[in-house]
């Protein structure tokens, strides 16, 4: 596995925060998860390699102004909030890292600093930072994240509400009647179509069977068992 390279030392400076309407868990997943499909035509991304702490994947681009363009990047995961990003490329070279810092349970702030130079087309030789500087490459960012931003937050709520379809349905506890005296020790049986079941025997002799149902609501029947030969 290729090793991380180490950090450039020159070139123009960018400093930046976002903030995202995401736990930062979330955003944590959901920024570092690299995709090949995260990019849409032209330009392509091919995953290289990937384990728990480092991947490395190069993205094209041949319809770019300047030509064919290629850049490889090199990402060290530290979990749970920082990464960095190495970038080389026959455009441009780059470090970026990136820290999320919580601001409330659904916020959470994504700073994004770091340092880039570009080359000249087809020569190599690194344009002066003066030409094309921080600033540009700070709106750069705010640009991307003008969409990624407003994604990432969809793309949460979806797996909320997807949470709460497959949230297993919980029987209701209900008080004892006045007079009835302690329940009997529950016992659990599969109903039909292996609808799970409990039954509680009263004093009398009813039994109160609580049927979880296929939507969340629960069925309450009652019965009368004979508990001996002349009990009703």
């Amino acid at each position: 596995m290729d090793s991380v390279p180490r950090p450039i030392r020159t070139g123009a400076n960018f400093d930046l925060t976002v903030e995202l309407r995401v736990p930062l868990a979330f955003a944590f997943r959901w920024c570092t998860d690299y995709r090949s499909e995260d990019l849409s035509p032209p330009s392509k991304r091919w995953v290289l390699e990937r384990s728990p702490a480092h991947l490395v994947f190069e993205d094209f681009n041949e319809d770019s102004p300047d030509g064919f363009e290629w850049r490889r990047l090199f990402v060290e995961l530290k979990p749970p909030n920082l990464w960095r990003v190495e970038c080389r490329g026959n455009r441009l070279e780059g470090s970026v890292w990136y820290a999320l810092a919580r601001r409330r349970p659904d916020r959470t702030a994504l700073n994004i600093r770091g340092r880039a130079r570009y080359l000249v087309p087809g020569t190599g030789k690194r344009i002066a930072s003066s030409k094309r500087g921080g600033p540009e490459l700070a709106g750069y960012f705010v640009m991307n994240w003008k969409y990624f931003g407003p994604k990432l937050e969809r793309e949460y709520r979806e797996s909320i509400r997807d949470r709460r379809r497959t949230k297993p349905n919980r029987p209701i506890r209900r008080p004892p009647r006045a007079g009835a005296g302690p329940p009997s020790q529950p016992s659990t049986y599969d109903g039909p179509s292996g609808v799970r079941s409990r039954q509680r025997i009263g004093p009398r002799g009813a039994a109160h069977l609580l049927t979880l149902g296929p939507v969340g609501g629960i069925l309450i029947g009652l019965r009368e068992i004979a508990m001996g030969s002349n009990v009703r």
